[in-house]
């Protein structure tokens, strides 16, 4: 309903949170030994990573969405920097690039902050 998020979302987008974290989740579930859950380390730094990402939720950062609002190469770099950048950290670190992708789109929107109006 906010006219100014036309092609940009204000924040992280709930469902991109969610796939951070359970993607750390399941990385985490897979490949590490099953006592790591159980240190303080762990559950200190999974609170922390839970408060940031519920920050990055309602931050003032403008994050890309893949809404067109042409088809002219120079106003969609983002989106296509976002895409390769997926595709290729999905193909590198498989299972363990899914939360990786989240902190590249994060990153990327970051970066191209200007370009999104």
């Amino acid at each position: 309903l906010d006219e100014e998020q036309a092609y940009y979302f204000k924040g992280l987008n709930t469902p991109s949170n969610t796939i951070f974290i359970f993607g750390i989740y399941y990385v985490l579930k897979e490949h590490a030994t099953p006592r790591v859950f159980d240190t303080a380390l762990f559950q200190i730094a999974f609170i922390l990573i839970i408060i940031l990402s519920s920050w990055i939720l309602i931050a003032p950062i403008k994050m890309i969405a893949f809404k067109f609002k042409s088809m002219k190469l120079e106003d969609n770099y983002p989106k296509i920097a976002l895409l390769i950048g997926a595709v290729l950290i999905l193909i590198l670190f498989k299972t363990v690039g899914i939360p990786l992708v989240i902190l590249y789109y994060i990153l990327i929107s970051i970066i191209f902050q200007k370009q999104l109006k």
